[in-house]
């Protein structure tokens, strides 16, 4: 949204740059002369006030759970960093943010991350040397806010002293290694698979596991049959299995799917069971379409898994949903499920839509339906008019 700042002596001028509220304190106190804390955050904005050059204006980073965004000269890159997944925006020309230039832009995403990366790096202590408590402490600080970068000193923690306090911080280094899902960790996990202390060891298993461990993989069956196992390490261990391929853990992994309330989590468990491909996940893949940010994985996860019951929801999606990504996601769903009952509704798709990769998506499923068709008696289109 607009800012808009006066005051004596500021000369009438549009500045098109990105700016925050935190902005606000740090360029009032440097208006009245009073130094900036190093540890304040927010960028002074006094030499634009004055006359400095927009095209000058520092970068803004900003956080919401798990994603960081930098937006710097007309472009937003959007990092999931527990996922290591990424998004770039040409904000002058795409004001919706609908068209990815991840693909597109390496090097402007190579500068952005960068940026980002540097930001996170700052933002926990700014003094020049910390004693090794302290240091300890801002790792942890870094791995809860999922920053990557805290994984080297993670692992420092983790194979540290076994002793007195230190149990404590190794229990959540080995925890957040776990929730940070980083194959340079691995090592460092299976190494403490076989601690002493069971809360280090189990989660440790389960993370090693999930990182492709085999032989950890085998040990979860044991882990799963106890009671008093925390709900987020039950989570990680059918996670694993469903990684690795065990159709066992459907059913188990849909339900705690259904009680999940941190998107992100649920994000993991739609994709993991979409790249497992089986229709026992349907049901609750269905339920997922009911929540904005969950949505367009749920879509994309029931053509993987191929479930037929949810034709309805996908093409009520293909020619409703208001953005491009979704309507895109429920054709190629339907070109997955294969079902003819769709053709109509596709060759509508084809007709209508004004978007031209929905457009290509729809008629590659009606080319796969033409090769594959079987005609069932009485179909009908699925439009829901």
């Amino acid at each position: 949204m607009p800012f808009i700042i006066g005051g004596p002596g500021i000369a009438p001028r549009r500045i098109r740059a990105a700016a925050q509220v935190i902005d606000l304190p740090a360029t009032m106190l440097s208006l009245v002369d009073v130094p900036l804390a190093a540890e304040m955050r927010g960028n002074d904005l006094g030499p634009w006030l004055a006359g400095e050059r927009p095209d000058r204006v520092p970068p803004t980073f900003f956080e919401m759970e798990r994603k960081k965004a930098v937006v710097y000269k007309g472009h937003k890159l959007l990092c999931d960093t527990a996922r290591d997944f990424c998004e770039l925006y040409d904000l002058e020309r795409d004001p919706g943010e609908s068209v990815n230039l991840v693909g597109r832009r390496p090097a402007l995403v190579s500068e952005l991350r960068g940026k980002l990366d540097a930001w996170l790096a700052s933002h926990v202590g700014r003094r020049e040397s910390r004693d090794p408590e302290a240091e300890q402490t801002a790792v942890l600080d870094r791995g809860r806010q999922l920053d990557p970068g805290a994984v080297p000193g993670l692992v420092k923690l983790l194979d540290g002293d076994r002793r007195g306090g230190a149990l404590e911080q190794r229990r959540e280094a080995a925890r957040l290694l776990a929730q940070l899902r980083s194959q340079g960790a691995r090592p460092a996990l299976e190494r403490a698979a076989e601690d002493p202390d069971p809360a280090v060891r189990n989660q440790a298993r389960v993370a090693s596991a999930l990182l492709g461990g085999k032989r950890h993989l085998a040990q979860l069956p044991e882990l799963l049959a106890r009671p008093d196992l925390p709900p987020a390490l039950r989570r990680d261990a059918l996670l694993a299995r469903i990684r690795a391929g065990d159709r066992g853990a459907t059913l188990a992994l849909a339900e705690v799917l259904t009680q999940t309330e941190d998107v992100y989590q649920r994000i993991e468990m739609i994709e993991a069971l979409g790249a497992l491909g089986d229709p026992d996940a349907a049901p609750a893949l269905r339920g997922q379409l009911a929540t904005l940010r969950t949505r367009l994985y749920a879509l994309q996860a029931l053509g993987a898994v191929r479930g037929k019951l949810a034709l309805p929801e996908l093409v009520k999606a293909l020619h409703e949903d208001r953005f491009t990504s979704w309507r895109k996601a429920a054709a190629r769903s339907l070109a997955q499920i294969g079902d003819p009952r769709a053709r109509a509704d596709l060759q509508r798709a084809v007709a209508e839509e004004v978007e031209a990769d929905v457009v290509a998506e729809a008629l590659g499923a009606l080319r796969g339906l033409e090769r594959g068709l079987v005609v069932l008696p009485g179909a009908t289109a699925l439009a829901l008019r």
